[in-house]
C-alpha cells in the first residue's frame, strides 16, 4: 500500500493523471484482496485467532 501511495503522490506532483489513476486502482485491488483473504481465512480456518 505504501508503494501505491508514494507512486500516487509523485505522479500528482508531476501532473501525471494516468499514473494517479493506476495507483488508485492498485490500492483498491489490494484492499479488496485483503478483505477477500480475511473472509476466506475466517471460513476455512475457524479456530485461528481463538485462544
Amino acid at each position: 500500500m505504501a508503494l501505491a501511495r508514494s507512486m500516487i503522490f509523485r505522479a500528482r506532483n508531476s501532473s501525471r493523471l494516468d499514473v494517479v489513476v493506476v495507483g488508485i486502482i492498485i490500492a483498491v485491488l489490494g484492499v479488496l484482496m485483503d478483505v477477500l483473504l480475511r473472509l476466506l481465512e475466517s471460513r476455512l480456518i475457524p479456530w485461528r485467532g481463538k485462544g
